[in-house]
Order: C-alpha cells, then structure tokens, then sequence
C-alpha cells in the first residue's frame, strides 16, 4: 500500500491507522505487506515516524521535488545536509526507507 501524492506524512498518524483499519476490514491483507508513507524531507520528525510506525506504517519514501530543489538552489550544502539528516532520522525509525529526487515533475 502506498500513501503518496503530496505530502501524506502531514495526516495525522491516527487518520492512516483508521484507513489501514478500514482496508482490513474489507480485503484480506498479508502479515509482510508493505505500506509506504510519502514524506517530505523538510518536514520529517522522529516522534512523528515513530507514531506512523506503530500506526502500521513499515516503509518511508522521502521525495525531493523540483520545486523543493530550486528554492534550495543557492544552499547545496544546506539541501545535502537537510537531506542527509532527513534520512539518517527515516533509518533510524524503519528498516526500508526510499529517497527519491524528482526532477521533472
């Protein structure tokens, strides 16, 4: 399962549970499927992976979009630096993690 398109890590922990809930309740879903939560690097906190985690939440793909990158344009070392930090705290919360740079979008 994938939340994405966005920035779906913006929803309440709560609210992804309930769905996660909802969906079992109607399909039956696999003990190892993977659920994947979007999240913006610039706007990533352990606590808050942590809560998606226990809310069900087994994978992270942090996204960089053009916009994001062209505004960071003039900082290289400020985006590398957030990024890397961004990353470094999804590792530290789930064991599969994504980081996708999205140019032409």
């Amino acid at each position: 399962m994938f939340f994405g398109g966005g920035t779906p890590s913006l929803m309440a922990p709560s609210t992804v549970e309930a769905i996660l809930n909802e969906i079992a309740r109607h399909w039956t879903v696999a003990k190892d499927v993977e659920v994947t939560l979007e999240a913006n690097p610039t706007s990533v906190e352990a606590s808050r992976f942590r809560s998606f985690k226990a809310a069900g939440v087994n994978r992270v793909s942090l996204a960089f979009r053009r916009s994001t990158i062209s505004t960071l344009k003039s900082r290289t070392s400020a985006f590398v630096a957030e990024a890397l930090a961004a990353l470094s705290i999804a590792n530290s919360v789930f064991q599969r993690t994504s980081f996708d740079l999205i140019y032409a979008a």
